[in-house]
């Protein structure tokens, strides 16, 4: 396997293995942690995350090198760099929405480019006021229609119908504290036509708006431990010197 090919790999690898971590968007506050993902067979691997104002770093150890993956919030763009190799690939990306998950009401066609979102109004749903939404995907015969409930408080999805008869619901279990912070246990369940219920269990951090655990569907489970709250150092989010662009494998 040439360079590319192996960077490529390991950026798609990594990319699987700690996407949801951050599923609210970036923090609202600056800080580093550990990160740690239990598999099923009693596999562990873990990282560390450096999340700034506009920019995550994650690193992990892959293949016996050190990979970092830098996300713009900005940009949408991805850097990956081997440390050990000291060479990066660049993945330009579009500019992301603040999609203010987990900070209050917000416009759910803020998050998807082309869709058309009517409010229908306010309910209570599983005890949380809510604001409905009808989404609508695409234009003419092909169009789908969505209804949205999103949490007033949080921005979350309380509840998501299609028109397919898909379901996907959050609902809060209660409050717990976890690694000596104050979180939220959620539990997000989807509900596919004649298949099983996949249920999925998320303990959210209100101050720095993300979920610091995750279990999994199967018992995978991936948890942020050694929180570290404080400014991250901008050298963290950039390309370092002497090091050699390669380009992605076509």
């Amino acid at each position: 396997m040439n360079k590319g090919k192996g960077l490529y790999a390991a950026l798609v690898w990594l990319a699987l293995l700690f996407s949801g971590a951050l599923q609210a968007g970036f923090a609202c506050i600056e800080f580093s942690a550990e990160m740690v993902q239990l598999n099923p067979g009693g596999e562990t691997v873990s990282g560390r995350v450096f999340v700034g104002k506009r920019h995550m770093r994650t690193e992990l150890r892959q293949g016996g090198d050190t990979i970092a993956l830098i996300a713009d919030s900005e940009s949408g763009s991805n850097l990956l760099l081997n440390l050990e190799q000291h060479t990066y690939l660049l993945q330009q990306g579009r500019p992301n929405v603040d999609v203010k998950s987990g900070r209050g009401e917000r416009n759910p066609c803020e998050e998807v480019e082309g869709a058309l979102c009517e409010r229908l109004g306010e309910e209570q749903l599983n005890g949380r006021p809510a604001s409905k939404w009808q989404i609508t995907l695409g234009s003419g015969e092909g169009a789908q229609k969505v209804t949205q409930w999103l949490d007033k408080q949080r921005g979350f999805p309380l509840r998501t119908l299609s028109e397919g008869g898909q379901q996907a619901e959050m609902r809060l279990l209660g409050r717990e504290t976890l690694a000596g912070r104050s979180v939220e246990k959620w539990q997000v369940s989807v509900n596919r036509p004649e298949q099983e219920v996949v249920r999925t269990t998320q303990w959210y951090d209100p101050v720095l708006c993300l979920a610091i655990k995750e279990i999994f569907p199967g018992g995978r489970v991936r948890e942020l431990k050694q929180i570290e709250l404080g400014e991250q150092s901008p050298a963290l989010f950039v390309v370092p010197e002497g090091f050699n662009q390669v380009e992605f494998p076509r």
